[in-house]
Formats: C-alpha cells, sequence, structure tokens
C-alpha cells in the first residue's frame, strides 16, 4: 500500500544544499584534532629514549618524596620500591600520551596561538599535578589492597586522566578559546 500525503499536510521543506556553520567547524575540528593526535602519536615510536627517561625522571621523584610522606623507598631505573610493594612508571603512566590529546585538542580549535599559549600554561602543569596525585594514590593501595591497583589504575584512574583533559580543553574553549565556539577570535 502507498504512503499517502494528507491533504492539508504541508510539503517538506528541501534539504539545505550545504551543512550548517556548526556542521562544518564542528567536522573541521574533529579532522585536525584526528590528524594532530596521529602525527603526536607517531612520535612516540621514536621517542622512546623520551619516554624512559620521563618515566625513570617521574619514578625518582615518587622515590624521592615517599619518605616525607614516612613512607621509605628505593628507586631502580622506573620503579619505585616501598615497603609493601613496588610502583613502576610505565609508558602511559608518565602522561605523555594524555599531553599528545591536549596538544591536538588546542591545535584543531580555531584560536590564536596566545590563546594556545596561555591554554598551556595552566594545563601543562595541572595535568602534570593530576598525574603526580594519580601515582601518589597508587601507593597506599598498593600496600593495603595490592589486588586493587591494577583495576583502580585501569578503570578509575585512566578514565578520570581522559576526562580531565577533555574538562581542561571545554573550560578553555569556553573561557578563553570563545571564538572556537563562534563568539569572534581572541
Amino acid at each position: 500500500m502507498a504512503a499517502r500525503m494528507k491533504p492539508n499536510a504541508a510539503p517538506r521543506a528541501p534539504l539545505p544544499a550545504h551543512p550548517s556553520p556548526l556542521v562544518h567547524q564542528s567536522t573541521r575540528f574533529v579532522l585536525r584534532f584526528l590528524i594532530a593526535w596521529a602525527v603526536l602519536s607517531a612520535g612516540d615510536f621514536w621517542a622512546r629514549g623520551v619516554n624512559a627517561g620521563l618515566d625513570r625522571a617521574l619514578a625518582g621523584l615518587l622515590g624521592r618524596t615517599l619518605p616525607f610522606l614516612g613512607v621509605p623507598s628505593n628507586v631502580q631505573g622506573d620503579t619505585v620500591a616501598f615497603t609493601g610493594g613496588a610502583l613502576q612508571i610505565g609508558d602511559p603512566c608518565n602522561g605523555l600520551q594524555l599531553l599528545e590529546v591536549l596538544l591536538a585538542w588546542l591545535w584543531a580549535c580555531p584560536a590564536t596561538w596566545t590563546s594556545r599559549g596561555r591554554a598551556l600554561l595552566w594545563m601543562v602543569p595541572a595535568l602534570a599535578g593530576l598525574n603526580l596525585v594519580r601515582l601518589y594514590s597508587l601507593v597506599p593501595l598498593t600496600i593495603l589492597r595490592p589486588e586493587a591497583v591494577e583495576p583502580v589504575h585501569q578503570y578509575v584512574w585512566q578514565v578520570g586522566m581522559i576526562g580531565a583533559v577533555l574538562a581542561m580543553g571545554l573550560l578553555w574553549m569556553l573561557k578563553d578559546g570563545g571564538h572556537a565556539l563562534g563568539r569572534g577570535r581572541g
């Protein structure tokens, strides 16, 4: 049975020939973000030495500061040993991959370089500080509930860190990068 149009129904408006500016901006943002992230992530392959050095530096920082918190520790390379357990700082634990996502986000938004620079001045320390909080929180968990370390590390903190990066990017877009939301260049 063929569908019939009601006699008093208004005809449908034709689809616009071009997508709306919001669709265009959103598509451009997603494409620029994916390209930037791919380029930055490809650099991980070449920057293995940087990752290893950053892992050792974070382990050293963690190992040197734990005694101030009453936890004697010993550092061997990228591993921090303490009474009741040990933490190995691996490649994703150093926060470099999250920084890549943040940089790709900043590059993908239509913003001035000054605005992006201001964003980096607060986002990078905030991300590094949150990463240190994450690492320090795993120490008592390793001592008290070693079986819970892996699920908390993989599911709670990883999701939380990704959420923090997205929240920082959105906050920047709303505050300093308002031109990305169509409020003019900043």
